[in-house]
């Protein structure tokens, strides 16, 4: 006497394939490339071709303004530049709401 029942489960846990928890517990060790912008500037073409050691290339921003931390194109969260162990850091401030992005509540 044989049973059907125990191979009509159509669930998204079915089978070999991992529940929703358990893919979200996998993409968590997933590393990202993590940028930090300071500011912008535009140069006009001869200026660019005359830097050289020691010139100065005047941001968009002060030295008090937060800083962009950006993945993949697409700013994040802004904070400030601090210094940890002699490196640089940044003392996360906001977090961005981003369409199709949820930071801070997985």
């Amino acid at each position: 006497m044989s049973t059907d029942n125990q191979s009509n489960e159509s669930g998204p846990t079915s089978g070999n394939r991992p529940g929703p928890e358990r893919t979200i517990e996998a993409l968590m060790g997933l590393e990202l490339p993590v940028s930090i912008s300071f500011g912008r500037a535009r140069i006009e073409l001869k200026n660019l071709l005359g830097l050289a050691a020691g010139s100065v290339v005047e941001l968009d921003r002060s030295p008090t303004d937060l800083v962009d931390v950006i993945v993949k194109d697409i700013v994040i969260a802004r904070g400030e530049l601090v210094a940890v162990d002699g490196n640089y850091a940044v003392r996360v401030r906001d977090v961005i709401d981003a369409p199709g992005i949820k930071l801070g509540g997985l």
